[in-house]
């Protein structure tokens, strides 16, 4: 889902935080928030919560757990991208499709 560029008052190019209105986009979009998509996601929402709480970055750094879930909530922690494919690599979501050391 690609988003579009805006541009600040300074004229920097900033990127955008809606998605593109293009046919492609329109259409994922309509599936992640699809009913079913919801419905699962509510029923593995404890197990989400563990996986994120998990792999993000800052308790992958330490191999300990820093931060718990409330803390994250609170602070609203973002999880970087390349906490998020590391995630997907070792978890085989996305098995050998890439090299995450490349990317960094």
């Amino acid at each position: 889902m690609l988003v579009d560029k805006h541009q600040n008052s300074n004229a920097m190019p900033i990127g955008g935080r809606l998605p593109k209105n293009d046919a492609e986009t329109s259409k994922a979009m309509m599936e992640i928030f699809s009913g079913e998509t919801i419905r699962v996601n509510l029923a593995y929402l404890d197990q989400l919560k563990k996986l994120y709480t998990n792999n993000i970055h800052s308790n992958q750094n330490d191999g300990r757990n820093e931060l718990s879930w409330k803390d994250i909530e609170e602070k609203n922690t973002v999880m970087i991208a390349r906490s998020f494919l590391k995630m997907c690599r070792y978890k085989s979501l996305i098995p050998h499709l890439m090299n995450i050391e490349s990317l960094e």
